[in-house]
C-alpha cells in the first residue's frame, strides 16, 4: 500500500499538482506537525483551522497530522527507506483518501481504479 501512496504523490509532484502539506496554501501559516487540517483540493492542500471556515465550499477531507506526515514521507523516501516505515492503518486510510480525492479533482476525471485503492 504504501508503494501505491508513494508513487501517486510522486505523479502529483510530477504532474505539477503537489499538494501543500506542510503550511496552509491561503494564508501560509505553517501546520503543526501534529495539527489536524482541512485537505481542499481547490486550495491545493491543507488548509488551518482559521482559513478552512472562510475559504469558498467545496469537497473537504480531515486529515491529521499523522496522514500529513505518511504523505510527507512517503513522497520523500525511496525503496529501502521506504519499506522501514510502520503504517498505521489509520494515517494509511487517511492518506490513500487524500490523493483518491486529489487525483480526482486535479485530473477532472475520477479514474476506475480509485474504487480499488481504497482501505477496507
Amino acid at each position: 500500500p504504501g508503494d501505491v501512496i508513494a508513487f501517486d504523490v510522486r505523479l502529483l509532484g510530477l504532474l505539477g499538482f503537489a499538494p501543500v502539506l506542510d503550511r496552509c496554501p491561503e494564508c501560509g501559516r505553517r501546520h503543526s506537525p501534529e495539527a489536524a487540517t482541512c485537505f481542499r483540493p481547490a486550495a491545493g492542500g491543507c488548509l488551518c483551522a482559521a482559513c478552512a471556515p472562510a475559504a469558498p465550499p467545496g469537497r473537504d477531507l480531515p486529515l491529521t497530522g499523522a496522514g500529513r506526515r505518511l504523505l510527507r514521507q512517503l513522497g520523500r523516501l525511496a525503496g529501502a527507506d521506504r519499506d522501514r516505515l510502520e503504517l498505521e492503518a489509520r494515517p494509511l486510510a487517511e492518506a490513500r483518501k487524500t490523493l483518491n480525492l486529489a487525483l480526482t479533482w486535479w485530473l477532472e476525471a475520477e479514474l476506475p481504479m480509485l474504487r480499488y485503492l481504497l482501505p477496507p
